[in-house]
């Protein structure tokens, strides 16, 4: 470039790109790794929360339902398929999660202590 190019040049483009990288690594942070409440002493906890109902009578949810009934993101969701943790299928233009695959899924969730 030549020195007359270099002086329309606005330096705060090069702030503008690094913003957005640190908020593109924060969402990615938020991604990996979701907010967890402060853990609570053992006299404040009481029992722990019932693990999610399912309908006995859906053969499958969608990831909304999934998103709703388990309450994790829709990230946390896709990577379990991704990493084989979760069998998904497709019908159509939906992703679908059969209701025994779920319960599997669920049951292999390590307890929390």
């Amino acid at each position: 470039m030549s020195a007359s190019a270099d002086e329309g040049h606005d330096p705060r483009i090069s702030q503008l790109f690094q913003h957005l990288r640190e908020l593109i690594d924060i969402l990615e942070q938020i991604t990996l790794h979701p907010y967890s409440a402060p853990v609570q002493s053992k006299a404040a906890k009481g029992a722990p929360p019932p693990p999610p109902t399912l309908d006995t009578t859906k053969l499958a949810y969608t990831v909304k339902e999934l998103r709703k009934l388990i309450g994790i993101s829709h990230s946390k969701v896709y990577q379990a398929m991704k990493n084989k943790e979760l069998r998904a299928v497709n019908c159509g233009d939906r992703t679908l999660v059969m209701a025994k695959d779920l319960r599997a899924w669920i049951n292999a969730w390590p307890e929390r202590r």
